[in-house]
């Protein structure tokens, strides 16, 4: 948790846009509703699990889709380019 107010605190204090809101986790194998209840209390976020199926079709359940996060997450990536 302190690594996640860290990484929201950088964030907040490099970056020129809103605050961060809302936190999703990804899958994981097993469902880990304490972790988010957990959150959901020591952060002032909404922290929900992070469903792929609302953003993506795919024909396979979360856990095996879990190792490609990193590139569907640089993929799905928008950054503006500053010369």
């Amino acid at each position: 948790m302190l690594e996640i107010q860290r990484s929201l605190d950088y964030y907040e204090s490099h970056y020129d846009t809103a605050a961060i809101t809302e936190l999703a986790i990804t899958p994981t194998p097993e469902p880990l509703p304490a972790l988010i209840d957990h959150l959901n209390t020591r952060l002032d976020l909404n922290v929900t699990p992070y469903v792929l199926t609302d953003l993506l079709r795919c024909q396979t359940d979360h856990a095996d889709i879990t190792p490609a996060l990193l590139a569907i997450g640089a993929a799905l990536r928008q950054e503006a380019r500053v010369l």
